[in-house]
């Protein structure tokens, strides 16, 4: 493949000719009214309405704001105290390098609107794209009305069309036809000099794409690499220093905008809940060569209707099927490009097959679902999981391969024909419209109901109030709860001025526990708490309830807190609370951190945690001075092992026998301001669970607050409380079960207790206590007490067994469990 001289490429740069510039213009022009007729962007009035609102799309415009209003910058500590009141939210835990763009999106939209600057950052996009692949090709010194007709298609490409604005870093690919002149420039043996342009030209791409899309700076870093060993083979050394310098100020650009995530990890220690990868979403996510040609949409309704009937409807496999199309023209240079270079293999002329070859063949072995991307995920890396987006790589090289091709062999006389007709079958091969009339007015609807809301809103409450959002939602990637879509609560924020949300602080952290426990509160004492704690509204998103909070609202009526607004789509709702003069911190609630898996049901009343091996408990100490707390730690482990709890000032030996818990404690911790790690090692590896359960399970803790009232604590068999054990909530078992009573006072506690059991299936089930046994039938659907049984409770572990004489049976009604019985707990006082 030949490329132009530098010398004169980069001379013409600084004198375009007239007519150079006319085709850029032109091209800008036509790419601009491709863009605003897609979207429907054709009057002054739909730039206040984004392109996309939902999804991602609010967590870009969520980030754009935070930077609007200075609440962050790319290079400092990423914490936004407009969210997560009354503390501040913490998107540092988030692993994200692409900082730059909101930033600059964030800075427009000081001066045009939120909204406005979003818009325009996506005509941006479009436009930069086929610029930059303009440029590159007529650096290439391919013939201009071809390299026009790519661009164009480049720019607008089906890629583009279906990110949209939802992954708005995505959509900034302008950068990767550089990308792949560069890597050219670094395989062959021609001099690229420090300090030449050609080099300084090289530098600037390489910071460019380090600056950006992790994705795309990750598979330049690979071509790059290549280069890399290429020159050491060839053992040009001045040429391998010069590559290896590109590369490294473009990791090196990748670094500093990941500086701020490295400094907290550090500090903090790592975060193992907030982004969470595995090699399913390796899978799922993985480039299919169908998606290359089959379109989710399009104009041609016969090639639509058969890729969704053949492909589509029928795959086992999801992921982002929308955006890997190549396009009619984009798939006439790749097959084109692949059959000739595998041609030339058979031949024996492997000298002779293009350089894009071999790029678009590392692309597809490595990204394709099951290729190098997923061998290398067993072995542990596992986050660059969406390698469909490397089909954009894909449709650039497409191009240029085509653009080149046809320059070579088309004739001068025709050129301008064959390129007319080539334009209009790719803008023909665009879907009409990307936008319905119906979906824009829709989204439009939304828009001013929010816009309006929080205006309301803003009128009724002082500036500064806190509200807090329910339901509790965590952030980011969570799936959607109930009606509530992720990142749906950030739509009040991006029109507030002056409020402040508890929704949006990275998840996988000890300080946002105290939301749930204020949620699960009755509605009466969690207005009570939230009041305690500042809070002056409570925001409800319907969605969110099967009943559209209409049970959560009357209970709150009840309590004397009514509503001061409401959105005319029906979504959100808000009421007035009373804050206090003096306000206090939440209590945080202890923290299953690295490690754990998660509560299964309530700590406070005995709720556990299963671990997948040596693991961290946290507890937060929000007060200004040292407090002083008792816990008591249930342990318990489906097999034999050691395990070491270790406490800031000593550290207590345990050994656990299967199915039999073990107390430690009461313990008295010392608890200063911040976090406070109590760990828990193991001298045994983890094992497969039992029923169905696909974890690898170590042991289960259970934290006890220092308390005269014996706790009862699920023990294997059980999966967990559905509720609290007090107010009659029940417990499945997936077989024989066991249940300890735990009394963390140093006398025996005489209880009664009875238990209610329930079945989906006829079964017998036997009750165990220490001192009598009792077997009964059960009926599906037909409740049966068992006791009342007088126990005497020493200090620690009362074990209650419970077993059955028929396996577990599928739960049903989209519960994946296997289930035999259910427990309810019913103390008798005297």
């Amino acid at each position: 493949m030949r490329i132009s001289d530098t010398v004169l490429v980069f001379a013409a740069v600084k004198r375009i000719p007239p007519r150079e510039a006319v085709r850029v213009m032109a091209l800008a022009l036509l790419v601009a009214l491709l863009w605003g007729n897609g979207y429907d962007m054709t009057t002054l009035a739909s730039w206040n309405v984004p392109v996309v609102y939902g999804g991602d799309a609010w967590w870009n415009l969520a980030m754009i704001k935070a930077y609007r209003d200075g609440e962050i910058t790319p290079f400092s500590s990423q914490t936004v105290r407009s969210l997560n009141a009354p503390f501040s939210a913490n998107w540092n835990d988030y692993p994200t390098t692409e900082k730059m763009l909101p930033y600059c999106v964030g800075i427009a939209a000081r001066f045009i609107g939120l909204m406005p600057a979003f818009n325009l950052a996506g005509l941006l996009a479009a436009i930069l794209a086929a610029l930059a692949f303009y440029i590159a090709c007529r650096i290439l010194g391919y013939l201009w009305v071809f390299a026009f007709v790519g661009a164009a298609i480049f720019g607008f490409s089906h890629y583009i069309s279906g990110r949209v604005l939802s992954h708005l870093s995505l959509t900034y690919y302008w950068h990767i036809p550089f990308c792949l002149l560069v890597t050219w420039w670094c395989f062959d043996s021609r001099e690229l000099s420090i300090g030449s342009r050609r080099w300084w030209f090289a530098v600037a791409v390489g910071a460019a794409t380090g600056l950006q899309a992790i994705y795309y700076a990750f598979l330049f870093w690979q071509f790059l690499g290549f280069a890399v060993v290429i020159q050491g083979l060839r053992r040009n050394r001045p040429k391998l220093i010069s590559v290896i310098s590109v590369a490294a100020i473009s990791v090196g650009c990748t670094v500093l905008m990941a500086a701020p995530y490295v400094l907290y990890r550090i500090l903090h220690g790592s975060n193992s809940f907030v982004v969470q990868r595995s090699l399913g979403n390796l899978q799922i996510y993985g480039l299919q060569l169908p998606e290359l040609f089959l379109p989710p949409f399009h104009r041609w309704k016969a090639l639509c209707d058969f890729a969704q009937a053949n492909y589509y409807e029928s795959s086992a496999i999801g992921g982002e099927m929308w955006s890997p199309y190549l396009g009619l023209v984009g798939m006439t240079g790749f097959v084109w490009l692949m059959g000739l270079g595998i041609v030339r293999l058979l031949e024996g002329k492997a000298q002779r097959i293009p350089v894009m070859f071999w790029q678009s063949l590392w692309i597809i072995v490595f990204s394709l679902t099951g290729g190098l991307n997923l061998l290398l995920g067993v072995f542990g890396p596992q986050l660059f999981r969406a390698t469909n987006r490397f089909s954009i790589v894909l449709l650039c090289l497409a191009l240029f391969f085509l653009i080149e091709r046809l320059g070579r062999i088309c004739p001068r006389a025709h050129c301008y024909t064959f390129a007319f007709l080539l334009l209009v079958a790719g803008i023909w091969d665009y879907p009409p419209s990307l936008m319905s009339q119906e979906r824009v007015a829709n989204r439009r609807r939304v828009v001013v109901a929010d816009q309006q809301f929080v205006r309301r809103l803003e009128q009724e409450v002082p500036a500064g109030t806190m509200v807090f959002q329910l339901p509790v939602v965590d952030f980011p990637e969570v799936p959607a709860h109930l009606g509530v879509a992720d990142y749906a609560f950030f739509r009040p924020y991006l029109y507030s001025r002056a409020l402040r949300f508890s929704y949006g602080s990275d998840k996988g952290r000890a300080r946002e526990g105290w939301q749930r426990e204020v949620e699960n509160l009755p509605a009466r004492e969690m207005a009570e708490s939230l009041e305690r704690y500042g809070f002056g509204a409570i925001l409800i998103d319907r969605k969110g309830y099967p009943d559209a909070a209409a049970g959560l609202l009357r209970d709150l009526d009840l309590s004397g807190r009514k509503v001061i607004g409401e959105d005319e789509m029906g979504e959100f709702i808000a009421l007035r609370l009373r804050p206090r003069a003096q306000v206090a911190l939440p209590d945080i609630p202890p923290f299953p951190a690295a490690g754990f898996y998660g509560w299964e049901g309530d700590w406070h009343k005995g709720g556990h945690s299963w671990s997948r091996g040596n693991a961290t408990l946290v507890f937060t100490n929000t007060a200004g001075r040292t407090i002083e707390k008792q816990y008591a730690f249930v342990l318990n482990s489906l097999s034999k092992r050691v395990v070491t709890v270790v406490t800031p000032k000593a550290a207590k030996v345990v050994e656990l026998d299967p199915d039999k818990p073990v107390t430690v404690g009461p313990i008295a911790l010392e608890l200063p301001p911040g976090e406070t790690e109590i760990g828990f090692e193991t001298d045994t590896p983890a094992q497969l669970a039992e029923g169905g359960d696909s974890r690898r399970l170590a042991f289960s803790v259970a934290v006890l607050p220092a308390s005269q009232d014996p706790v009862p604590v699920l023990g294997p068999g059980f999966y967990g409380w559905e509720g609290d054990w007090r107010k009659g909530a029940h417990s499945w078992s997936r077989g024989a079960a066991r249940l300890v009573f735990v009394n963390s006072t140093s006398k025996i506690i005489e209880g009664h207790y009875s238990f209610v059991l329930n079945t989906s299936s006829k079964r017998q089930v036997t009750v165990m206590t220490p001192a009598e046994t009792k077997t009964v039938e059960l009926i599906p659907g037909s409740p049966l007490a068992v006791g009342p049984f007088d126990l005497l409770l020493g200090p620690g572990e009362t074990l209650i067994r419970f077993e059955t004489d028929q396996p577990a049976v599928a739960a049903g009604a989209g519960d994946h469990r296997m289930i035999t019985f259910s427990v309810v707990i019913v103390p008798h006082l005297e």
